[in-house]
């Protein structure tokens, strides 16, 4: 922030930032940022010539279920000098989460609320991918994507079904600013169930918490195949910084595979063993919680959910790769932007 108020002055008085610009490239082929490979250039020219190297590195080096699911991330990145650790974009962003925050917080204590009609944090980090025009070419099918956000108003007309209701107004209220990790965690999962059992499924659902355990954001998402995910955790790693969320709750149906153990065949290849509903809880101060389910379909009955004690523990949250990227933001939220090439 002190960076922000000096750059303003400078631009007032002076004229402008002294900016450097790069095209990078990056193969990511899992959840861990530190595996991946980048190349860097300043010239437009070389960008194909690159991305055919890192594919061909990528079919000729990883095996081959890992290769089905990697992804090449091409991304122009602009760096003032004055905080060439950061890209600038991104610190912007990160201004306006912090002025967003200080609002939203002012209201909340006022007993109002920010119109919704304000941009929130979340939606900018969209409008920076395509700002730097970043895209992500699958080697599954060589297809290039881009990521996509819409945002959604709530119907203020919407009443929700009769069981479900009754439900929510049973829940024990949770006074404001005095939640807690556990509380958050335990009405989620009981909301979980209580959803799944008038439904009969229940889409995925990602929520963040501000250091009050209070909602500062709710997403969901739709995955083509494991390259997606892979796109979409690491989104939400610079969404965390950008909102500095202090903790996350994720609620979703899995398959259980049966894992190849030379990586030789692509994840939706691997035989499906079984079906999972699972509410997965992280903050910042290394608390973590999973509760699983086990999904069961009769033939002649709607599906019921059986609890799974030996998938719910904390020991399963810490093995649960996905979770990585969020993780290492929650508990470094300043530390260098997904993205920034290693020294």
């Amino acid at each position: 922030m002190r960076w922000a108020v000096e750059s303003r002055n400078t631009i007032e008085k002076e004229g402008d930032l002294e900016l450097h610009s790069t095209l990078s490239l990056s193969l990511m082929f899992s959840y861990l940022e530190e595996l991946d490979l980048y190349v860097q250039t300043e010239n437009r020219l070389l960008l194909y010539a690159n991305l055919k190297q890192l594919i061909r590195f990528a079919q000729k080096e990883l095996p081959s279920g890992m290769s089905d699911a990697a992804v090449v991330k091409v991304e122009r990145r602009w760096v003032a000098s004055s905080l060439p650790d950061w890209e600038l974009l991104q610190v912007i962003n990160y201004v306006y989460a912090r002025l967003f925050e200080c609002c939203d917080s002012l209201a909340c204590h006022l007993g109002s609320a920010i119109d919704v009609s304000i941009r929130q944090p979340g939606s900018l980090e969209l409008l920076r991918e395509r700002a730097r025009h970043v895209e992500y070419v699958k080697l599954h099918g060589l297809k290039a994507v881009s990521l996509h956000q819409e945002r959604l108003k709530r119907d203020e007309n919407f009443t929700p079904p009769s069981d479900l209701l009754r439900h929510i107004q049973e829940s024990p209220k949770i006074p404001s600013g005095q939640g807690s990790f556990e509380a958050a965690f335990e009405q989620l999962v009981e909301m979980a169930v209580a959803t799944f059992n008038h439904y009969g499924h229940h889409i995925p659902m990602l929520h963040f918490f501000d250091e009050s355990w209070r909602p500062i954001g709710l997403f969901s998402t739709h995955f083509e195949d494991h390259a997606d995910k892979f796109i979409f955790w690491r989104h939400v790693a610079d969404q965390i910084r950008n909102t500095q969320a202090k903790g996350l709750m994720w609620i979703s149906e899995s398959w259980v595979r049966k894992l190849d153990p030379g990586l030789s065949t692509p994840t939706r290849n691997l035989p499906i063993i079984g079906e999972h509903l699972q509410i997965v809880g992280v903050n910042s101060d290394g608390q973590e919680r999973r509760t699983a389910f086990r999904i069961v379909r009769p033939p002649d009955a709607p599906p019921r959910l059986e609890l799974e004690a030996s998938e719910s523990s904390d020991k399963a949250v810490a093995e649960m790769y996905f979770l990585r990227p969020a993780i290492d933001a929650l508990r470094n939220p300043y530390s260098r932007v997904s993205g920034s090439p290693k020294d």
